[in-house]
């Protein structure tokens, strides 16, 4: 049975998705709540992926009720590609969480605080509940020995190897079945660590990705067919290259790369490449 502390933050939880967020915020936030493991690919600056994962913490960390399940609450741990990137996360954590604080407050006493007041400090946000979000920095020993959630933001711009860094993350979440383990980032070049986790269709990737949610959204997902007049400028003024990674989702050839993908195929099969147009010899 829910205290009612806990009704007035379930209340003002269900209130906030549905007037907070768009629907592919939304469908993010079920994924983080409903899964173990989530791994997201958004468009960059557009999707709201680090807004809402930013809320899955607070709620984690909070606990919450999702689809009759409670998640009980626990810490969260943050890893991005350096403890400054990490603490920004956490600082746009710490924001939301004070938003949060004013929907509470309108049904409690103002010194009813989700915040431990005496604790916290750039690497950290204490909550009056007695559970924490850490920042951490790439490196994953970072978060060796520590319990709870994780948030791997970035992985693939990270510098550290991406496998110690899952498997790090893995083995902090191992412990309950209530902690989470949640991968994001924006699509990258083929062939790189991020790529293969996304897009392998078999082999060893395939097999490990079986168990995870995997949600990707583009801007079209976003904003439908016809986007926005700043949203058109940028496309305009932006390579077809960049624009399909970052607003597409697509994951495309690496600018030092001199031979693609499509053509390594071809090559493959012992087929010549004709160019459309070409005389067939």
């Amino acid at each position: 049975m829910q205290t009612p502390r806990q009704r007035t933050i379930q209340r003002v939880h269900d209130r906030y998705i549905r007037h907070i967020f768009r629907e592919v915020q939304r469908e993010i936030l079920d994924a983080v709540l409903s899964h173990r493991l989530t791994s997201i690919l958004g468009a960059r600056q557009v999707v709201g992926k680090t807004a809402v994962t930013s809320y899955a913490a607070i709620c984690l960390a909070l606990g919450v009720e999702w689809k009759g399940q409670r998640i009980p609450a626990h810490d969260v741990h943050v890893v991005s590609r350096s403890e400054r990137t990490s603490q920004d996360f956490v600082h746009r954590i710490g924001r939301i969480l004070d938003a949060f604080q004013v929907g509470v407050g309108r049904h409690r006493a103002k010194r009813d605080s989700l915040r431990d007041q005496e604790l916290g400090s750039m690497s950290r946000i204490a909550l009056a509940n007695g559970r924490r979000i850490f920042a951490h920095s790439g490196n994953p020993d970072s978060i060796q020995g520590f319990p709870g959630s994780v948030i791997v933001d970035e992985i693939g711009a990270n510098r550290n190897d991406p496998e110690e860094i899952l498997a790090q993350a893995l083995s902090v979440t191992a412990t309950s079945p209530d902690w989470r383990c949640l991968l994001i980032g924006n699509s990258s070049t083929r062939g790189d660590w991020w790529h293969k986790w996304w897009e392998s269709r078999d082999g060893a990737f395939a097999e490990r990705r079986a168990g995870w949610a995997m949600v990707k959204h583009d801007v079209h997902d976003v904003f439908g067919e016809i986007l926005p007049a700043h949203l058109v400028e940028i496309r305009e003024s932006m390579s077809d290259r960049d624009w399909r990674r970052w607003f597409l989702c697509e994951f495309v050839d690496a600018f030092n790369r001199a031979v693609s993908d499509e053509d390594l195929e071809i090559a493959a099969m012992g087929t010549a490449r004709t160019e459309l147009g070409a005389p067939i010899v």
